[in-house]
């Protein structure tokens, strides 16, 4: 069973018992309210698909006013969590895109090797976490190769929405950030990490600009 708990506010010391699971505790600290949202299906009791006996942590950005770069509040929401509640040899994940429009390579860089050096996991989108949410739905491989091009520029198509949220809404009958159908992405979570994994042998070592997803290294240590 996963048991997922709600967050906390840092200064506020917990039991470091009632942190612990017989297992393992795996703790993830996302960009925005779908990666969030995503994780929390794991949650929910389901006979779809079974996970492990761990218990997940979603970290979640408390002080909406903060004006941080995504990617460096990421990082510092796991270094807080290890500071306060000093739990050793957990799995400690940090989910982020690569998303050009916002976040510049040099500090994409930089982070990373903040992670690496710190013992950090990472799961990255390139060029967002929509592509993983596309991979439960849809084979990409099916697409032209006009389309597989505009799915990795994925430039705005209108005020409100990139390609592949665009893209997202056509296959499901609309979508939203940070809303989650999970009856249509439960069943599929294997389908994803498969085309994932097909993605990511195209190269020989992953690299910040390769497209892909590597999520499907935490979902398969999420899923039995």
């Amino acid at each position: 069973m996963i048991r997922l708990r709600t967050p906390r506010n840092f200064g506020i010391r917990q039991n470091k018992e009632s942190l612990r699971t017989p297992n393992s505790i795996i703790v993830i600290a996302c960009e925005g309210k779908t990666e969030e949202e995503y994780f929390k299906l794991f949650n929910i009791k389901s006979k779809i698909i079974k996970v492990k006996d761990i218990s997940i942590e979603v970290l979640e950005k408390l002080d909406l006013s903060d004006t941080k770069s995504a990617p460096k509040h990421v990082i510092d929401l796991l270094e807080e969590y290890r500071i306060h509640y000093q739990i050793d040899n957990d799995e400690l994940w940090m989910v982020i895109d690569r998303d050009r429009q916002n976040n510049s390579k040099k500090q994409l860089e930089e982070i990373v090797e903040s992670c690496n050096n710190q013992g950090f996991n990472i799961a990255l989108s390139n060029p967002t976490f929509e592509l993983w949410i596309l991979l439960h739905i849809k084979t990409i491989s099916e697409y032209e190769d006009d389309v597989l091009q505009k799915i990795k520029d994925n430039k705005k198509v209108n005020k409100n929405k990139r390609f592949l949220e665009k893209e997202l809404s056509n296959l499901l009958g609309g979508y939203t950030k940070g809303v989650i159908k999970k009856d249509l992405i439960l069943p599929n979570v294997k389908t994803a990490i498969k085309q994932a994994k097909q993605i990511d042998k195209q190269f020989k070592t992953r690299k910040l600009d390769n497209f892909g997803t590597t999520v499907f290294l935490l979902a398969e240590k999420i899923i039995k």
